[in-house]
């Protein structure tokens, strides 16, 4: 048999499958109506749609990392439950495809060797376990079971972005960002996010929270605005400032417009960016203001709101600007008094909180349920005592020096990395973000330009040995 025979028939099975698949195709769309009513159609659609990305991503694990990053900010539309959503499916094609790729792949298992190099990879690891620790020790053993699972889900995406080159990563970010800009028009457009605008009263997108929408655009922002600032041209950036900053203010989130507005200015104290930073930062805040000024000025029902939503950051001995913050975080800090060393349980917080909110006024009477501590390091101390406390502030501390060492190095996208941590930081100081998926793909991306940077500098000084030879 001669190869171009084998080639033929190849092709032509190939064709036949084809075939095949599209015949199913046309009679489940014929037929869809009779099972699945009226939306039967577009349930077929999505299904193979959904079929042929699950089927891609089989084959290249790399799209489901960007297809993971594209969705971030559509997250809230594909959960639905307390642990079934569209992301975990994503992720768990992703990871089984890294497996698979894993053995066949010597280059891609030479790099995941070496990811255990670095401390924050065993600062996730390590996280993740603790959680899982605490199971044992929980009231409600099906909660920890649960956010255990989110964070070795996380564990599983940071190790993914990790394992990225650095031009995949700058294609990653640029498609999350993409995907942002997006989600600001489609927030009136898309049902289910136009039915929390009414509910909230403020602007969200995506099913989300209006905070964590908000902080998340801030976020991106930040690392695609100082850490691509070689691959995208001004004209570009101007694009991104403008519908990051609309829907920021038109969400009313306090939290996310103080990182807007703190972040930058430690990219200004950092010894080596100062000077680089400097010609991004005044730009900066210059648009943001006149764009706030544009906005107050065109409609003046929103300038009112924020007028009022914003000023009261100034009254920092109201309670109205705490909105009840102060009084879940004293709860909090008496679950921690009492479970000092391991905490009450991952995922617990709520359960503990709940039964003690009558020992404070706005809890009792305003709250019949707190669910988050609204401060990621209370959260932590709370559900995992001081020991979780201590490996998340590892975490933390080993994210924001390996970025810090990234800049030293000259990596552009380092910078922008840097202030995407640092302003995580600032928003989890008034959120509960421990475990958000943002601050992952953080973690991954430092991992991957870290693993890179060392990389570099080996192949560097092993040259330099052999001239001197």
């Amino acid at each position: 048999m001669t190869p171009t025979t084998s080639l033929s028939r190849n092709n032509l099975l190939h064709a036949a499958v084809a075939l095949l698949l599209s015949l199913l195709a046309g009679a489940a769309m014929a037929y869809s109506s009779w099972f699945l009513g009226d939306n039967g159609p577009y349930f077929v659609v999505a299904g193979i749609l959904g079929l042929m990305l699950a089927f891609a991503i089989l084959i290249n694990w790399r799209l489901g990392a960007y297809a993971l990053a594209a969705v971030l900010p559509f997250e809230g539309l594909l959960t639905y439950g307390a642990d079934t959503s569209g992301i975990k499916v994503l992720g768990f094609l992703t990871y089984s495809s890294i497996a698979l790729t894993l053995l066949r792949d010597p280059v891609l298992f030479g790099r995941f060797r070496t990811l255990p190099n670095q401390p924050l990879f065993w600062g996730v690891a390590a996280f993740s376990f603790w959680s899982a620790t605490s199971t044992f020790w929980a009231n409600n053993q099906e909660l920890a079971l649960i956010k255990t699972a989110t964070f070795v889900g996380l564990l599983g995406l940071t190790i993914t972005v990790g394992l990225l080159e650095k031009r995949q990563l700058v294609l990653m970010w640029g498609l999350m960002a993409s995907s942002a800009v997006l989600s600001v028009p489609l927030g009136y457009l898309l049902p289910a996010a136009s039915e929390r605008i009414l509910v909230s009263g403020r602007f969200t997108s995506g099913g989300n929270d209006p905070n964590d929408y908000a902080g998340l655009l801030v976020i991106v922002f930040f690392v695609v605005f100082y850490g691509l600032t070689r691959q995208l041209p001004g004209s570009a950036r101007l694009v991104l400032i403008l519908p990051v900053l609309v829907g920021v203010l038109l969400s009313q989130s306090r939290t996310a417009l103080i990182m807007l507005a703190v972040a930058p200015l430690f990219a200004l104290l950092i010894p080596g960016t100062a000077r680089r930073s400097a010609r991004f930062t005044l730009p900066l805040y210059a648009i943001g203001g006149g764009v706030f000024a544009i906005l107050v000025y065109s409609i003046p029902s929103l300038g009112e709101i924020a007028s009022e939503r914003y000023s009261i950051l100034s009254q920092y001995q109201s309670e109205n600007t705490w909105s009840g913050r102060l009084d879940i975080w004293q709860g909090a800090l008496q679950t921690i008094q009492s479970h000092p060393i391991l905490g009450v349980g991952s995922g617990n917080f709520s359960e503990v909180i709940s039964a003690d909110s009558s020992s404070t006024p706005y809890l009792g009477s305003v709250q019949q349920s707190v669910t988050v501590a609204h401060n990621m390091l209370l959260s932590v101390a709370s559900e995992l005592g001081l020991v979780g406390l201590a490996v998340f502030s590892f975490v933390v501390f080993s994210a924001l020096r390996q970025a810090s060492a990234l800049t030293r190095g000259n990596v552009t996208l380092g910078m922008g990395l840097l202030l995407g941590v640092v302003a995580y930081l600032i928003g989890g100081m008034a959120l509960t973000w421990e475990y958000t998926k943002i601050s992952y793909f953080l973690y991954g991306s430092v991992l991957a330009l870290s693993l890179r940077t060392a990389q570099e500098g080996s192949t560097r000084e092993i040259a330099t040995r052999g001239t001197r030879r």
